[in-house]
């Protein structure tokens, strides 16, 4: 209880400063907040945000001295406002929840399984890719046996050791390592010098179809939040130039564990979907639990909003990509459907 309670009482000073009270009466003002939540948190502290923003917004309106300055950047009197409802501060900052299903069907759990078909029928280029990995493994599999033969001719000049047999064991290993990427390259360099692959998803473009979504998914984990909604400003724009960003929705996925940094995002947020004109595009998601980390967050928004769309793209906290590469990748994608239609079928079960 005590912990929770410090946590809150720093929480609500940094509003207090980031809104601009000077501290004295940020301090005063916190207490007395924390004060009136006491009787009413005692069981569940599951709406404390929301009675923290009722308790501020009528403190500030009897007395508007409290407020000396906005600290935060381009804080103005059309922003002032929603950083005290319950549609901002990241209490109502995403879109309704859509769940569904993130058990794997189908997932290939063994070494044999690289060389099973699915089933239900296969696709051509399914039957040519099996082959290759028969191919790859057995060049691996050669040329590894042909490489530890010379090694332990090599070593067994004047009779093999304990030692001797484990080196040759780490080698085996090790080569076998380095053989699969000689062999991937040397696959990739002919395929290069041949100059195409007819069994390569094909880099022809088609319109984007109407109802098709794209969801750009940015992680932050304490992040530099100015910087990372500098380069969100950035692809946005880009996106806007193009004519296609009625198509895609940005997601802030936060896993911060920082007060400062979980304000710093809310306020932000909110005032970057002001200066963009993103109401409905551009949403803001905070975990309370950092489970599994980055994979695990990303694993969360697919289960909670992943059936809204039919592509995803995750970018890293600085990540910038212009419009026309983000229209180019999604219009190769719809001009593909054997791969669209695989992936389906493999979702499906198949």
């Amino acid at each position: 209880m005590a912990t929770i309670t410090r946590e809150l009482e720093k929480r609500i000073l940094n509003y207090m400063w980031f809104l601009g009270i000077i501290p004295v009466c940020s301090l005063k003002l916190a207490l007395e907040v924390l004060g009136k939540l006491s009787s009413s948190l005692k069981n569940s502290f599951a709406n404390y945000f929301d009675i923290v923003i009722v308790n501020l917004r009528s403190r500030l309106l009897k007395d508007n001295d409290l407020l000396v300055s906005h600290r935060w950047p381009s804080l103005n009197e059309q922003i002032m406002p929603l950083l005290l409802n319950d549609e901002c501060g990241g209490i109502n900052s995403s879109p309704p929840i859509n769940r569904s299903s993130m058990i794997p069907k189908g997932f290939m759990v063994s070494f044999s399984n690289l060389f099973d078909l699915p089933t239900g029928g296969a696709f051509l280029w399914e039957e040519i890719a099996k082959n290759r990995r028969t191919l790859l493994a057995a060049l691996v599999i050669t040329s590894t046996f042909v490489a530890t033969y010379f090694m332990n001719q090599i070593l067994n000049f004047r009779g093999m050791t304990f030692l001797g047999y484990l080196m040759i064991f780490t080698f085996a290993i090790l080569f076998a390592w380095l053989s699969i990427g000689f062999w991937t390259a040397l696959a990739g360099f002919i395929t290069m010098l041949r100059g195409f692959d007819r069994y390569a998803p094909k880099a022809t473009s088609r319109d984007i179809e109407e109802n098709t979504r794209i969801a750009l998914v940015f992680p932050v984990y304490n992040e530099d939040i100015n910087r990372v909604f500098a380069g969100i400003e950035a692809t946005y724009r880009s996106l806007e130039k193009t004519g296609k960003l009625k198509h895609y929705d940005f997601y802030i996925l936060s896993d911060s564990n920082d007060p400062d940094a979980c304000v710093c995002e809310e306020l932000a947020w909110a005032e970057w979907r002001e200066r963009l004109n993103a109401t409905g595009s551009l949403f803001y998601r905070r975990r309370t639990r950092n489970v599994k980390k980055k994979s695990g967050n990303i694993a969360d928004f697919c289960r909670r909003w992943g059936k809204n769309y039919k592509y995803m793209i995750v970018f890293d906290a600085d990540s910038v990509m212009s419009g026309d590469l983000l229209v180019e990748m999604t219009s190769i994608m719809e001009s593909n459907p054997r791969v669209r239609n695989f992936t389906e079928r493999t979702k499906g079960g198949g």
